[in-house]
């Protein structure tokens, strides 16, 4: 099943980008056409990428606020939660 979906839904329509790349922007140039292929699936990931960075940075925020918590409160639990 996941060799399915992995073939058909990521590998092939990559693959056909990449050929498509080499065919027409590149002039029969492989290593132009993978360097091309990179930005524009840079581009499309990069919503992702800036989700993922805003939820590392809030994380981050919680970690040290939890981090002081246990500090200043170490020794009695009621007031630690």
């Amino acid at each position: 099943m996941f060799l399915i979906i992995w073939h058909d839904f990521l590998y092939q329509p990559v693959f056909n980008l990449l050929i498509w790349i080499y065919n027409n922007w590149t002039d029969a140039n492989l290593g132009w056409a993978v360097v091309y292929l990179t930005v524009i699936l840079r581009l499309l990931l990069l919503p992702f990428s800036l989700v993922s960075e805003k939820t590392k940075a809030k994380n981050s925020d919680i970690t040290s606020e939890i981090k002081r918590i246990n500090k200043d409160f170490y020794d009695d639990p009621v007031l630690k939660k």
